[in-house]
Parts: structure tokens; C-alpha cells; sequence
């Protein structure tokens, strides 16, 4: 029982990660335009982003807009998610 629940929790984790997989190689390298440092610097930043984003519960709503606005980028898609979730919150009041 206890090896399903967590085959199961892996299988929740594996899905709501891969929601949106970005290109974010290509993306850090179009950003840094020849800078290995802009790139590097790219990449931390969305591995951060990443993680941030897998700490949330996204409406599907907000994830579908903020998935066309972000491109490649989850720090776009980080910024994009926390404004449209204030404004939702701030209209639900």
C-alpha cells in the first residue's frame, strides 16, 4: 500500500513538472547573445524559477495565459502566474 501511494505521489509530482517544460537552454543562449556569463547567470535563475513554480497550484486558467506569454522563459512564467493570481484574488473579493 505504502509503495502505491508514493508510486502515485511521484506520478502527481512527474505530471504537474511537466505541465510546462520550456526550452530554457535555447532561451538563455538567445538571451546572453554571446555572453557566457548572461547565459549562466539565465540559467540559475530558471532552474529557480522552476523549482518556485513546482512549489505552486496553478489554476488551469492562469496557467494556459501565462504559458502563451512566457515562451521559453519560467522566470516569465513565475512573474506572470503571482500577477495573475493577486488580480484573481483581489476580483474574488
Amino acid at each position: 500500500m505504502k509503495r502505491v501511494l508514493c508510486l502515485s505521489f511521484i506520478a502527481v509530482a512527474v505530471i504537474s513538472i511537466s505541465a510546462f517544460a520550456f526550452d530554457t537552454e535555447s532561451y538563455c543562449k538567445k538571451v546572453g547573445n554571446g555572453s557566457y556569463q548572461i547565459e549562466e547567470l539565465c540559467l540559475k535563475q530558471e532552474k529557480k524559477a522552476e523549482k518556485e513554480l513546482s512549489k505552486i497550484t496553478i489554476p488551469s486558467q492562469v496557467e494556459e495565459y501565462c504559458k502563451k506569454v512566457a515562451g521559453d522563459s519560467y522566470q516569465i512564467m513565475l512573474l506572470c502566474v503571482r500577477q495573475e493570481l493577486k488580480s484573481k484574488k483581489r476580483l474574488e473579493k
